[in-house]
């Protein structure tokens, strides 16, 4: 993290932690240099590696007055990684009355401020960071990602003739349950098979994969359901054949763990239509077919 403070339109390095194995980038300024602006990104060990989720963060600043002056309206910005919020020639003559860092789906990002007040002199810590009054400045701020927590499904498709894994985590609930999205191609290619494993023994579930085969003379679905860790398909992998018009999860266990499945159709008779994910994971006219797929788990609380 690099921080700008008033008055200086050179970046400070903020110092960097990792107790606990959760990395950590701390800033502080003194009152008379309330922070104006503050750019972030990932440390990696290779400097042309790229960053699969890269940050976006937002900003909110005032012009700095004399004493008695007015300053005009907050300004709001936006930044991606590693680009400054705001531009540095802006940063030098205003200051932060808030920021946020937009969350990723690698990890738990923790964001507070230490705020001072030039009225009253005293300074809070470890508070949103966002001022509430106009005598309050921001003079402190850091940010900590907590690991994720280790991924509790595979998700893979079948589409185009080829297998392609979902993320290992695309997300995480406010609850605490994962999402596993394995999202349409730009070729809107039907999926014909789909993959999923557990990754812990904690649970086991069955899952059903419903087909359409276009060349039976009668419209009859081929329901196919098989354990967790084998792959729900049919026996060819050709679109104009075979391809999935359903997906449901059948957990097991007491109490058995929460499934919730949404899937992104294309309508090759409504395009304009398409791309909207629906739940539950099935299409409802011939012309439509599933491209993309969404599985979001949530465990059973622990029993006591």
């Amino acid at each position: 993290m690099s921080v700008y403070v008033q008055g200086n339109s050179d970046s400070q390095q903020a110092v960097y932690s990792t107790g606990n194995n959760v990395p950590t980038a701390k800033f502080q300024t003194t009152p008379d240099k309330p922070i104006s602006g503050f750019s972030l990104k990932h440390q990696t060990s290779d400097k042309n590696q790229k960053v699969e989720y890269p940050f976006n963060y937002s900003c909110t600043y005032k012009q700095s007055v004399a004493a008695g002056g007015t300053a005009p309206p907050a300004i709001t910005e936006k930044a991606e990684e590693d680009k400054p919020c705001p531009d540095p020639g802006v940063a030098k003559s205003v200051y932060l009355t808030g920021l946020d860092i937009v969350d990723n789906p690698k990890g738990t990002i923790n964001l507070s401020c230490s705020l001072y007040d030039l009225t009253t002199k005293a300074t809070i810590e470890k508070v949103a960071c966002k001022t509430t009054l106009d005598t309050q400045r921001i003079i402190g701020v850091t940010v900590s990602v907590q690991p994720p927590p280790p991924p509790l499904l595979q998700l893979s498709v079948l589409a185009a003739g080829q297998w392609t894994p979902a993320p290992s985590l695309s997300g995480v609930t406010d609850k605490g349950g994962q999402t596993f999205t394995a999202p349409a191609s730009t070729a809107h290619d039907p999926i014909v098979g789909i993959f999923l494993r557990n990754e812990t023994p904690d649970f086991r579930f069955l899952y059903t994969c419903v087909l359409h085969d276009t060349e039976l003379k009668q419209d009859v679905p081929i329901t196919v359901t098989v354990p967790a860790g084998v792959p729900c398909m049919g026996d060819t992998s050709d679109p104009k054949t075979l391809y999935v018009t359903a997906l449901r999860v059948e957990p097991t266990g007491n109490p058995p763990p929460q499934f919730t499945l949404s899937c992104t159709l294309f309508d090759s008779d409504k395009p304009s239509d398409s791309d909207k994910p629906v739940s539950p994971c099935k299409t409802a006219t011939d012309s439509q077919r599933i491209v993309g797929v969404q599985v979001e788990i949530q465990l059973p609380p622990l029993q006591p």
